[in-house]
C-alpha cells in the first residue's frame, strides 16, 4: 500500500504541470487540441518503445478487454481535451483544483460498481478533499463575473470524465501490468484524438525539431510518467483511494500555477491548499490501522479499506 500511495503522490506531481505545458504550447503555436494530440501521441511511441525493448510483456488482450481499454481510452481522451478548452477562460490554477470534483463521481461509482466500503475515514478525507478545491477555487470570482461559466463547465465535465477513467482502470489493472495496460490506454486515447481532430499539423511538415522537443517532454512528464505511476497506484490502493489521494494533484497544479506561471494567489485559495494536504493525512491514517490490523493477523478480507467484491483488484505487478 506504501508503494501505491508513493506513486500517486509521484503522478501527482508530474500531472501537475499539465495547465503550464497547455499554456506553454500556444507560444509554440498550437490549439488545444493539437498540444493535447502531440502530447499523447508522443506518449504512445514511448511506451511501444519501452515493451518492445523489454521483450517480455504479453500485450494480447481478449476482445472484451480491449474494449475495456478503448472504453478507458476515450474518457482519458475527453477528460484531457476538456482540461484544455478549460485553460482558455480560466486560471491554470483554478483549473488545477476545480478538476479535484471527480472524486465525488468515482465515490459513487466505486460504491455502486464494486461495492467499496465507505469507511468514515473515506468520506472525511474526501469531504477535506472537495472543501479544499472549492475554498481554492476561490468561489466568490464566480458569482461576481471574473470566472468563465463556460470554463467551469468544461472543467467539471473533465472531472466526471476522469472518474469513469478511475473506474475503468480499477477493471483493468486486473487483466494485465500496468505498463501494458497503460500503452493500450494510450493508443487508443491517441486514436480518438485522430478520429475527433485530423492531426494535419504532424504530416504537414510544420513541426521542427523545437515543437518536436517539447511535445515530447510534453508527453513524458505529463503522460508517461503519471499515468504509468497512476495506474500502479490504482491496482494497489483502488479507484477510491486512489482518485481521493490523487487530490495532491490539485496543491501541485496550485503551486506550479504561482510558481511558474505566476498565478496571483487570493486568501482563499491560500487556505484551500492546507485542506487538500490534511485529506491525503486523514487517507494514510486508514491505511496505517489497516496495516496495523494486518500485522496483527485480523481477517481483513471483507474489512480493508481497499476491498472489492471477491478481492478482484490482488494482482501481480510487473513494474520496470
Amino acid at each position: 500500500m506504501r508503494r501505491g500511495f508513493s506513486a500517486i503522490l509521484v503522478s501527482s506531481f508530474c500531472f501537475g504541470f499539465i495547465g503550464a505545458f497547455n499554456i506553454w504550447g500556444r507560444s509554440y503555436g498550437f490549439s488545444p487540441m493539437q498540444a493535447t494530440t502531440n502530447r499523447f501521441f508522443t506518449a504512445t511511441v514511448v511506451f511501444w518503445l519501452i515493451i518492445m525493448l523489454r521483450r517480455r510483456d504479453d500485450c494480447r488482450l481478449s476482445g472484451s478487454d480491449m474494449l475495456l481499454m478503448a472504453l478507458q481510452g476515450l474518457g482519458l481522451a475527453f477528460t484531457s481535451i476538456c482540461y484544455a478548452l478549460a485553460l482558455q477562460s480560466l486560471q491554470a490554477s483554478m483549473v488545477a483544483v476545480l478538476f479535484y470534483i471527480h472524486p465525488i463521481f468515482t465515490m459513487l461509482g466505486a460504491t455502486l460498481v464494486y461495492r467499496e466500503p465507505l469507511t468514515r475515514n473515506k468520506v472525511l478525507a474526501l469531504m477535506v478533499a472537495l472543501g479544499g478545491c472549492i475554498l481554492s477555487a476561490d468561489p466568490g470570482s464566480l458569482f461576481i463575473g471574473t470566472a468563465s461559466p463556460r470554463g467551469v463547465m468544461w472543467i467539471l465535465l473533465g472531472g466526471l470524465s476522469y472518474s469513469l477513467f478511475n473506474l475503468f482502470a480499477q477493471r483493468t489493472s486486473t487483466i494485465s501490468s500496468p505498463l501494458v495496460s497503460v500503452t493500450w490506454v494510450t493508443t487508443f486515447c491517441t486514436l480518438a484524438l485522430f478520429i475527433i481532430e485530423a492531426p494535419r499539423h504532424l504530416l504537414d511538415g510544420s513541426m521542427n525539431l523545437q515543437t518536436w522537443g517539447f511535445s515530447f517532454l510534453f508527453g513524458l512528464i505529463c503522460s508517461v510518467i503519471p499515468y504509468f505511476l497512476y495506474l500502479l497506484g490504482v491496482s494497489q490502493l483502488g479507484a477510491l483511494l486512489a482518485s481521493i489521494a490523487g487530490a495532491t494533484e490539485a496543491m501541485f497544479g496550485l503551486l506550479v500555477s504561482i510558481v511558474v506561471l505566476g498565478d496571483r494567489l487570493v486568501w482563499l485559495q491560500a487556505l484551500g491548499v492546507p485542506f487538500i494536504f490534511g485529506s491525503v493525512l486523514i487517507l494514510q491514517g486508514d491505511l496505517l490501522r489497516y496495516a496495523l490490523r494486518l500485522r496483527r493477523g485480523d481477517d481483513l478480507l471483507y474489512d480493508s479499506p481497499t476491498s472489492n467484491v471477491e478481492g478482484e483488484q490482488q494482482t501481480n505487478l510487473d513494474s520496470p
